[in-house]
């Protein structure tokens, strides 16, 4: 697999990068929290994989591009269990892989440096937000 920047910028060696990084491919849920116009959250859930981790941050591949800067994301890792920590996005990339078929596929890639470990009182509401179903007010109906 390669990594294609998607900017000059992401090719520059960075030395701000304090821990060395681990190839580590692994499943990664991942909540992004956003507010409208009104004042209203929106909560969305969606799977990420790691393809790479340190203690700072990690390197993440989506099949859709994320709209946000920060998440909430919990690793398949047996070190931290169901905790989410929260990230921030540092650098957007590209992620180009070529199928069994030999076609190429270009999935949105990004740097996340971590931010602090989630208290699960935190999460939960939000995990609830983004497991209920979406309802629609109900339509005024005229009086009888």
């Amino acid at each position: 697999m390669q990594t294609a920047p998607l900017d000059q910028q992401d090719t520059a060696p960075s030395d701000r990068r304090e821990f060395n990084r681990t190839d580590f491919q692994t499943a990664v849920t991942a909540i992004h929290v956003t507010d409208n116009s009104k004042g209203e959250q929106s909560v969305v859930t969606f799977r990420a994989w790691s393809q790479d981790i340190s203690p700072a941050g990690a390197r993440l591949i989506t099949r859709e591009p994320i709209d946000c800067q920060r998440l909430y994301l919990k690793f398949l890792l047996p070190e931290i269990g169901d905790r989410f920590i929260e990230a921030e996005i540092v650098n957007v990339g590209e992620e180009v892989q070529k199928t069994f078929s030999g076609n190429v596929r270009r999935m949105p890639a990004y740097g996340v440096r971590f931010l602090r470990m989630v208290e699960d009182a935190e999460i939960e509401p939000l995990l609830a937000a983004a497991d209920s179903p979406t309802t629609q007010q109900p339509q005024d109906q005229p009086a009888d």
